[in-house]
């Protein structure tokens, strides 16, 4: 899927850097899984 959106975004300085940053965060991700994950939480305004 990224190297797709790298074609059809190619040399777009922004779309490389995002997928970039979500390979790092992937890494870091595979490396800490034990220590961390992710929540989220939706709210509703009473």
């Amino acid at each position: 899927v990224q190297e797709m959106f790298l074609q059809q975004h190619a040399g777009n300085p922004t779309a490389e850097m995002l997928v970039r940053e979500q390979r790092r965060e992937k890494s870091l991700y595979d490396q800490y899984k034990e220590y961390y994950g992710y929540v989220f939480y939706i709210g509703k305004k009473i």
